[in-house]
């Protein structure tokens, strides 16, 4: 339950910055394109955890 309870806290937290991205495009002249990469890096991210971790969780 702690694990489950951490794992929404941290989700919540990693896209409380999102809302954001919308005025970073407007303030710097970016493309939409160009804010699509750190979503990307973070799925990517959240994607090798979960595989790294689980495993790491098995061998305990």
């Amino acid at each position: 339950m702690l694990v489950a309870l951490a794992l929404a806290a941290g989700t919540m937290g990693a896209t409380m910055a999102s809302p954001f991205y919308k005025l970073y495009e407007q303030t710097w002249a970016l493309r939409h394109s160009t804010i699509t990469v750190p979503y990307i890096v973070y799925m990517v991210g959240v994607l090798a955890a979960f595989l790294l971790l689980g495993r790491l969780r098995g061998s305990l």
